[in-house]
C-alpha cells in the first residue's frame, strides 16, 4: 500500500484508508454488522497496509468507534485515525439534524460539547467510555486569528510545529503537540 506524508506532522498515512461508518450498525449504519468481521476487516487492513482509518462517534452512537478500539489493542500504534465532531444526541444543545434510530441528533459546534467529546477520547485510553475506545492522535481546529491561537499555545508551554503558513490561498495552518503526544492541526480560512 503506497503511503504519503500526512501533512507535517511526520506521520505516514495510506492513500486509500477504511471507513468505519457501516461499523456503527442500526438503521442508518447497516442493521445486520457482524462485529467480529469487522475487526478481522480492520485487522486484514493493517497487515495489508492500509493505516489510515475514519470513524467518528456518531457512527453507531459509538459502536464504530467500539469495534475499531477491539481491532486496534495491541496494535494502536499501526494505525492513523480520523475522526470529527459536531453531531450531538446527548441532550437538546445545538440544530436539530435528524432522527435516527429513534434518536434525535443535533448538529453543534458549540465549545461546551466539542470539549465533551474531545475529553472523551483521550489518547491510550481504552477503558472507560465507549467513545474514548480508539485513542485520538489528531484534531483540527478552525480558529478565527491562528496568529493569536499559536502566540496563546506557546506560553502554555505547548510543541508549536511551524509558525502559520499557507499551504492552500484559502487557509493557514500551523501544527501543534499538546503533553499527550495529540497533534493539532489549526486553520484560519482566509477569504
Amino acid at each position: 500500500m503506497k503511503q504519503k506524508p500526512l501533512g507535517n506532522s511526520g506521520l505516514s498515512a495510506s492513500i486509500v484508508g477504511l471507513g468505519a461508518w457501516v461499523l456503527g450498525g442500526g438503521q442508518i449504519w447497516g442493521q445486520d454488522t457482524d462485529d467480529a468481521e469487522s475487526v478481522r476487516t480492520i485487522q486484514a487492513s493493517l497487515d495489508l497496509g492500509m493505516n489510515l482509518i475514519d470513524t467518528a462517534p456518531a457512527y453507531g452512537w459509538g459502536r464504530s468507534e467500539r469495534v475499531v478500539g477491539k481491532a486496534l489493542k495491541g496494535r494502536r500504534d499501526k494505525a492513523i485515525l480520523a475522526t470529527k465532531c459536531g453531531l450531538w444526541w446527548e441532550d437538546a444543545r445545538g440544530s436539530f439534524f435528524a432522527d435516527f434510530d429513534g434518536k434525535k441528533m443535533n448538529r453543534s459546534l458549540r465549545p461546551d460539547t466539542i470539549q465533551i467529546e474531545m475529553e472523551q477520547a483521550k489518547p491510550g485510553d481504552t477503558q472507560a467510555d465507549p467513545l474514548s475506545m480508539t485513542g485520538l492522535n489528531h484534531i483540527s481546529v478552525v480558529v478565527d486569528d491562528i496568529h493569536v491561537f499559536v502566540k496563546d499555545a506557546r506560553g502554555k508551554g505547548a510543541n508549536v510545529l511551524n509558525d502559520p503558513i499557507h499551504p492552500r490561498p484559502d487557509r493557514l495552518t500551523s501544527f501543534i503537540k499538546d503533553p499527550d503526544g495529540v497533534l493539532i492541526q489549526v486553520i484560519q480560512y482566509v477569504m
